[in-house]
């Protein structure tokens, strides 16, 4: 499968991209310009050198009155290692800035090959992105400690975020906060799209598991079933059986 599924760069300024969204996600490194970027209903402020990383399906819009200029890559990768959106800058070596240049010229040229290529580049980038955020972004210790708390009992049916959120000396909505500043997304919303992942996972491997819907949702965390098909709905694009037969015809 191919993960990079289109590179882009703004050669020429310009002062604003209309509202839209994307099928996949998205990562945006811009080169030139300061201005103002909204995600889903949120501003932020950008300059040379920032990156933004887009969820799928997500709206956003980018403005600058001195016009700006960037490079942006859309990416499907069922294991990224991010939830949410994403923001942080790049090394002073512009690191990110030479991989997306090398990924936008091997996509423009289309070279015998170019998959295999980009692909590599891809993990290398995400190496990169790993590393960036862990130098770049303390999580405040409480946000590591739900975060852990979470990552240790999502596919528990009957865990709720609430055990956790009773162990943090802060009121819910001061701590959801918190949690959204470091992460680009709510405790809750980071528990459901665990879940997602791990049944996005354990549907890639029904053929050799033999698992059923119920017991895939299950053992993600999911009491109900029709509950499970709903928000794995919301969150592809497709139910937990299309998923299933889509990856399958991939193989």
């Amino acid at each position: 499968m191919n993960r990079i599924k289109y590179v882009g760069k703004l050669s020429t300024p310009i002062d604003r991209k209309l509202l839209h969204s994307h099928d996949y996600s998205e990562i945006v490194r811009y080169t030139t310009g300061t201005g103002s970027v909204e995600i889903a209903g949120r501003s932020y402020s950008f300059a040379p050198g920032d990156i933004f990383i887009i969820p799928p399906h997500t709206p956003h819009t980018d403005w600058a009155l001195q016009g700006f200029q960037n490079f942006h890559a859309e990416f499907s990768d069922e294991d990224f290692p991010f939830e949410g959106l994403l923001i942080m800058h790049d090394s002073e070596t512009e690191d990110i800035l030479t991989l997306l240049t090398m990924m936008f010229h091997a996509y423009q040229r289309k070279r015998p090959g170019y998959h295999q290529l980009l692909d590599s580049m891809y993990t290398v980038l995400v190496q990169y992105l790993l590393m960036f955020r862990q130098a770049q972004h303390a999580n405040h210790p409480y946000v590591d400690f739900a975060v852990d708390s979470i990552n240790q009992s999502y596919s528990d049916p009957f865990y709720d975020f609430s055990v956790t959120a009773a162990q943090i000396p802060f009121h819910p909505d001061y701590f959801r906060k918190i949690f959204f500043a470091d992460m680009g997304c709510t405790p809750t919303q980071y528990l459901t799209g665990q879940r997602v992942q791990n049944a996005k996972k354990l549907l890639r491997l029904r053929k050799q598991t033999k698992l059923s819907i119920q017991e895939i949702a299950w053992l993600s965390g999911f009491r109900d079933n029709l509950y499970f098909s709903r928000v794995f709905r919301d969150a592809t694009g497709m139910s937990p059986t299309d998923y299933f037969h889509a990856v399958s015809g991939k193989e």
